[in-house]
């Protein structure tokens, strides 16, 4: 929070990140805004700010924001692009090797005596294993570095536009989506939610996946199916499923007695290492953009309001 002290003659924070978006609007003279991945900011709390000419968001998406709203104000948006790309690739390689080794499962066959007996699924290997990544960005190339090291037989990418990512073809090959996921026994998904990739990840994309198929999401939920995939694990006992999201509890399915050694969940933590170099980043950036725009000679200083968790600090 420092970082915006030296520069803000204000800084409000709401009372809860529940109460956030109600209580921004009760700011109408902000001319910057910060806010994480939880705030959904829409074209109606856009129209209640009119002063505001620069937004920060705490995360590399903005699946929560209306940016159709934002580009017909003008509005400068500040994300922390990239900077996480290191700790989800490691948090989608963690999750793809507890799957693979059937870890989930494995502890609970210690605990009961079962021993090997316990293991619901086998253990498989990542050697000689076809990786399909969808996803072409810095996320996808951090985790293919990584993955390179345990052998696999090849890589295979999709992507919306494959000609702006040539350099990730050092890894391996374009393919087509239903190719990637028929040939691939590991997946991760490492792309933005926008309205063209919500649910691409279908029933019959899953049911199509190699016998043992790993299916790792460290990206935002509604890019899977959720009705597909249960649909598919019903029918495909060997399929297994490792998300990195907030409100997974709704999704009942994933913690039945036949899928808890199949699945492993964890509550968007896979950035948690990186949130305070991605504040300080967004901070510095929304500065620079505030300043830019002539809102900051030396001797006025705009309001800011910080979205976030009471007590937040930047």
């Amino acid at each position: 929070m420092g970082t915006l002290q030296c520069q803000f003659d204000e800084i409000v924070f709401p009372t809860s990140r529940v109460n956030a978006m109600n209580e921004v609007t009760d700011h109408p003279d902000c001319d910057a805004l910060i806010i994480g991945t939880e705030e959904p900011f829409s074209a109606e709390i856009l129209s209640q700010l009119p002063r505001l000419k620069v937004i920060g968001t705490i995360a590399t998406g903005t699946d929560n924001i209306n940016m159709e709203a934002l580009a017909r104000r003008r509005i400068k948006l500040v994300t922390a692009y990239g900077i996480n790309a290191p700790f989800v690739a490691e948090h989608a390689l963690g999750m793809m090797l507890a799957l693979a080794k059937a870890l989930p499962g494995g502890q609970e066959a210690c605990r009961t005596g079962r021993e090997r007996d316990g293991l619901s699924i086998k253990p498989i290997s990542l050697l000689n294993s076809t990786i399909g990544i969808i996803g072409a960005g810095n996320i996808a190339k951090e985790l293919a570095t990584r993955l390179r090291s345990f052998g696999p037989k090849q890589f295979h990418f999709w992507t919306k536009h494959p000609e702006a990512h040539a350099e990730i073809t050092q890894f391996g090959t374009f393919e087509p989506l239903e190719t990637l996921m028929q040939r691939s026994q590991f997946v991760s998904l490492n792309i933005a939610l926008t309205p063209e990739t919500k649910e691409l990840i279908t029933y019959d994309l899953i049911k199509s996946m190699p016998e043992n198929a790993v299916l790792i999401n460290t990206s935002r939920a509604g890019i899977v199916s959720m009705t597909g995939l249960e649909r598919a694990m019903q029918e495909r006992p060997d399929i297994r499923f490792g998300i990195d999201a907030t409100g997974m509890r709704e999704f009942n399915f994933l913690y039945t007695e036949s899928n808890k050694d199949r699945v492993l969940t964890s509550p968007h933590a896979a950035a948690v290492p990186a949130i305070s170099e991605m504040r300080r980043y967004v901070a510095n950036n929304v500065i620079k953009e505030v300043r830019s725009l002539g809102l900051c000679p030396e001797t006025i200083k705009p309001e800011i309001i910080k979205i976030g968790p009471t007590g937040a600090a930047l």
